[in-house]
């Protein structure tokens, strides 16, 4: 028979009895995964990475700093990273052992950590940048020139509040748009 029949055939109730082991099907289809993994990691150079302790010291790749590990989390291979900066939630994969580096001690994270809300400080960052719209906007062109750059209150000050924060900003000047001249008999408006 070439062709799938969509009729029930008779068959013997002795056959029906027989359950049909699936082990052997479970354990190859395993196997084939666990092959195509290794394959996979052989060609990516995949490698566990060493797992930190509390206090080491480590570099964090995606922010350039420095910093130390306060807690270690529940979920695989997660760290809370103490820096200069604030507090963040990093991947192992974003740590880099730094042993060779002597944390300061006594910075504004650290000091923090005797409270017990520093987890409302806690940082977690995407792989997205995020934009911040308090600080003043900087132009690439303007590389060393310091009378062409905008300076907002809180660069010169850093003790004012964000509510005092204000921008020293002139308009731009427009052109003066004139029509052209085979337009000058009709209205255009």
């Amino acid at each position: 028979m070439n062709r799938k029949i969509k009729t029930t055939l008779p068959i013997l109730p002795s056959k029906l009895n027989n359950p049909v082991s699936t082990e052997s099907k479970f354990e190859k289809l395993n196997k084939a995964k666990q092959k195509t993994a290794n394959q996979f990691g052989k060609r990516h150079e995949v490698r566990e990475l060493s797992s930190l302790k509390w206090r080491d010291s480590v570099w964090v790749i995606d922010i350039r700093t420095y910093g130390k590990v306060i807690e270690i989390l529940e979920e695989p291979r997660s760290y809370i990273i103490a820096t200069q900066s604030g507090f963040y939630r990093r991947n192992r994969w974003h740590l880099i052992p730094a042993p060779y580096y002597k944390f300061p001690s006594v910075t504004p994270a650290l000091s923090k950590l005797t409270e017990p809300s520093y987890q409302s400080q806690l940082h977690v960052h995407n792989s997205e940048p995020s934009l911040n719209y308090d600080e003043a906007p900087q132009h690439p062109r303007n590389n060393g020139c310091d009378d062409q750059e905008v300076h907002s209150e809180s660069d010169v000050n850093p003790h004012l509040n964000n509510s005092e924060n204000s921008f020293s900003v002139e308009e731009r000047p427009s052109r003066v748009v004139r029509k052209p001249y085979y337009l000058q008999d009709y209205i255009t408006d």
